[in-house]
């Protein structure tokens, strides 16, 4: 039903279903009716936030995320902790909702009806506020004018006392600069690598060894418990019957909730992108425009675009020839759009500076906003129209299959009877569970609990329905033999003798640089010079190496280190090479963008602050956890 969610049903027929499966099965549970919790989820002070108000703020949440997203699953959500999160927001609000007022802070309804009118869905080909489409606009979402004006103006009256609370923020040009000089530096290192592969083959390991070695990382070779199931689904998805819908009904639908299918304003575009990120050098960003002017000419000539792309853009997409997809307003950075939705379809723009790089950019195709035609969302209508109509089975199917297992018939009869799938889940994990079955905790522990052969005595709730299963097969946990595992514990166990070989050769050379001052001659034939480096703790040639990087930042001179470091393939030795300092090009091209974004940072760590303290002197008291489980 959230698939149907997010494919922007709107009717009050899909708002009404909607919510009663969110109210009863996802925060309530299954259960007697008479054993509801409080409709409170939280309260703020004097103030409480519903279950309703709760479960359409998630609800609203989840279509944004899966707009974006479209393949993310309901356990992603949950992992991600996104009930906590749009409670936390919900809260934060109110906290700055009656600070506000505290601090004689309003909305007047000029204001407020100039932030409505700027909202695009509300408005006419023409771009003009239309109040018939924006009765019609919200009917379809289920909401009332004076509701919806109250969330704006309270949602205003939040972003002013946050403005309110962060107005002291201030940076300098000069601190910024300084910032900038520190973060963009860049340097280089001499250093010599052992690495661990070249000595591997001065480890030979006895048999005694490789046993110890097994028996101290046993876990490593562990067998979790496995359980196949035989199960069907009892959801308004799986017994929906789209050919049962009507082609009239379809179109009464299509009719009464065109708003629905809007579609804004979209690109279908490639790119090839040379990088030249801000922190960037003269010379790269030199180097980089003029590689992007020579590939701009190449296109100009004739060159194909996607072929250009794929052998010489330094992007992600160049695998795909640059290919972007569709994107609308708001998705890519402000240079990026504004030359893509200038530019007419077919047309490859001239090159356009990002804080990525340089792009040159063709628009494969373009549409205006418009209404998706019926035509278009017919399929989508059917499978909404079927769902909704699913919902009434549910129960009865649930309750007669029920009654069918308990009575001893075996859940294949009964599928094949009741014309339900029969799925087969194959060998899985506890851990691959949830993922792969869409069950709740509880659920996987009844699984893997319930002995083989055996039908699950409790209906399991999934996403919008519940999950009736037998258990086909059920394997203890184990351990995998060392025979079997040997040759993994061999190599395991050479990497971990040669790694510690690698150190011990650079605490040599370490040794004779405090007794001589200089390298052995062995080690000093084997230096290289890493290409440049920021603090991030990645080196060239090296790897994630983040106490490397620390030295040779902090490093006053070029002399050696005299210190050996660990990395993830052996153990360098190391001195500064090069330091490179960003010019005062660098910092004019920056300047603004860097200076705001300090600004930014400021402003939330006061708000941060304000919140914190705020949080400390006020009552927030979570009434109803369970709707968060």
């Amino acid at each position: 039903m959230l698939d149907s969610i997010r494919q922007n049903a709107q009717s009050w027929g899909v708002k009404i279903a909607f919510g009663l499966i969110i109210i009863v099965f996802v925060f309530w549970g299954v259960g007697s009716m008479d054993n509801q919790p409080s409709n409170v989820v939280a309260k703020v002070g004097k103030t409480s936030i519903t279950v309703n108000a709760f479960a359409r703020e998630y609800e609203q949440q989840v279509e944004l995320v899966r707009a974006q997203f479209p393949d993310v699953t309901s356990e992603d959500l949950k992992q991600a902790g996104l009930k906590m999160r749009v409670l936390n927001q919900m809260i934060s609000e109110v906290l700055l909702v009656q600070q506000a007022e505290k601090q004689g802070l309003e909305v007047s309804p000029a204001e407020l009806k100039l932030r409505i009118a700027e909202i695009p869905v509300f408005n006419d080909a023409d771009g003009n506020f239309d109040g018939e489409r924006y009765k019609q606009v919200l009917a379809a979402q289920g909401t009332t004018p004076g509701a919806y004006e109250d969330k704006i103006r309270r949602s205003m009256l939040a972003q002013k006392m946050r403005d309110f609370i962060t107005m002291p923020a201030a940076v300098t040009a000069e601190e910024a600069k300084a910032m900038f000089l520190y973060s963009a530096e860049r340097r280089s290192m001499d250093y010599v690598l052992f690495a661990a592969e070249n000595y591997l083959d001065q480890v030979k390991p006895g048999e005694e060894q490789i046993s110890a070695f097994y028996k101290q990382n046993i876990e490593n070779y562990k067998v979790p418990p496995r359980v196949t199931l035989q199960y069907v689904m009892i959801t308004p998805a799986a017994l929906a019957d789209g050919a049962s819908v009507s082609d009239d009904r379809i179109a009464a639908y299509y009719e009464d909730n065109k708003e629905s299918f809007r579609q804004e304003e979209r690109v279908h575009a490639r790119h090839i992108l040379v990088l030249a990120d801000a922190g960037a050098s003269e010379e790269k960003v030199a180097a980089a425009e003029k590689k992007i002017n020579e590939l701009y000419e190449r296109i100009r000539k004739g060159a194909d675009f996607a072929k250009v792309a794929k052998e010489a853009s330094e992007g992600p997409s160049a695998p795909l020839g640059g290919d972007l997809g569709w994107f609308g307003r708001g998705q890519m950075v402000p240079e990026f759009e504004q030359a893509a939705f200038a530019a007419a379809a077919g047309q490859v723009t001239a090159p356009v500076r990002t804080q990525f790089g340089f792009h040159i950019i063709k628009v494969e195709e373009k549409e205006n906003a418009r209404i998706r035609t019926l035509d278009e969302v017919h399929d989508e209508i059917s499978h909404r129209l079927a769902e909704e109509a699913a919902l009434e089975k549910v129960t009865p199917t649930l309750d007669a299959a029920l009654e069918a297992l308990l009575a001893g018939e075996d859940l294949p009869a009964v599928a094949e009877r009741m014309q339900l799938s029969l799925r087969d889940s194959g060998q899985f994990t506890r851990a691959q569970a949830t993922g792969l079955l869409g069950v709740e905790p509880a659920s996987v522990e009844l699984i893997f609990t319930t002995p083989e052969g055996s039908v699950i005595d409790t209906p399991m709730e999934v996403e919008g329905g519940y999950m009736l299963a037998k258990v086909v097969s059920s394997k203890e946990e184990t351990y995998r033999e060392l025979d079997v595992v040997k040759a993994d514990v061999v190599a395991r166990l050479k990497q971990q003798e040669a790694m510690k070989l690698a150190a011990d050769a650079a605490r040599e050379a370490v040794a004779a640089l405090k007794n001589d001052g200089s390298l052995p001659q062995s080690a000093a034939a084997r230096v290289k010079k890493s290409e440049p480096f920021g603090r991030q703790g990645f080196i060239p040639g090296v790897g994630q190496a983040p106490d490397v990087t620390s030295a040779i930042f902090k490093a006053a001179d070029d002399a050696w280190i005299a210190e050996a470091f660990q990395t993830p393939t052996g153990a360098v030795v190391a001195k500064r090479a090069a330091v490179l300092t960003p010019d005062e090009t660098q910092w004019a091209q920056v300047k603004d963008r860097f200076v705001d974004a300090m600004l930014q940072s400021k402003r939330e760590e006061l708000y941060r602050a304000y919140m914190q303290d705020l949080l400390t002197k006020t009552k927030v008291e979570l009434v109803n956890n369970k709707i968060l489980e």
